[in-house]
């Protein structure tokens, strides 16, 4: 993949309320990560997404969708005081990785992951981005978080579950934890959905 995707912006493009980031590293080599390009524009998400392999052919890579600014590390500052919602596919239902992963994007850049019983949209900066990480075994989706307010934090895992039709449990593991063993994978779940 190339290191930077190519991008113009004609001025009838259609402009995003937020830029994000797509970044994309080989198994757990965050050092070589990629960041492919900055998306503002619908137009700029459509070119990209069209132009990614699918993920169901891919094993061991990672890709990410942050705001722009915001690295997919605990280190980053913006992500030590929060968490992140984890959710897996086993390889027998590797065929709707693809189609979760691209309704997760479109919720995120077109603002809408509300929950069903209020619609009240959650706060802008409370979703800093999503990720993606393809094994052999299965597929691993997160959705990083600003806060770890335990009220929002459920609604926010209610209408994950409910909006992607995610039919596994959903762990919301805290970064501080993570950082202090040095592992989200051997840290807690807070809150489980």
């Amino acid at each position: 993949m190339s290191a930077e995707l190519s991008k113009t912006s004609p001025s009838n493009e259609h402009p995003l309320e937020n830029s994000w980031d797509f970044t994309y590293w080989h198994a757990n080599e965050w050092e070589t990560s990629l960041h492919l390009v900055t998306i503002s524009t619908i137009e700029d998400f459509w070119r990209t997404y069209n132009n990614i392999p699918k993920l169901k052919h891919l094993v061991k890579a990672n890709f990410a969708f942050f705001h722009d600014g915001i690295r997919p590390i605990w280190e980053d500052e913006i992500n030590r005081k929060g968490g992140k919602w984890i959710w897996e596919y086993p390889k027998h239902t590797r065929f709707l990785v693809d189609v979760i992963w691209l309704d997760l994007l479109l919720f995120l850049i077109g603002e809408t992951l509300v929950t069903d019983d209020d619609d009240e949209k959650f706060p802008d900066d409370e979703i800093l981005g999503v990720t993606i990480h393809t094994r052999l075994g299965g597929d691993r989706m997160t959705l990083w978080t600003k806060s770890t307010d335990v009220a929002l934090q459920k609604r926010l895992g209610k209408a994950l579950k409910t909006k992607l039709r995610i039919g596994t449990p959903l762990r919301y593991k805290v970064h501080e934890d993570a950082i202090q063993k040095n592992s989200s994978f051997h840290s807690s779940a807070k809150i489980i959905i």
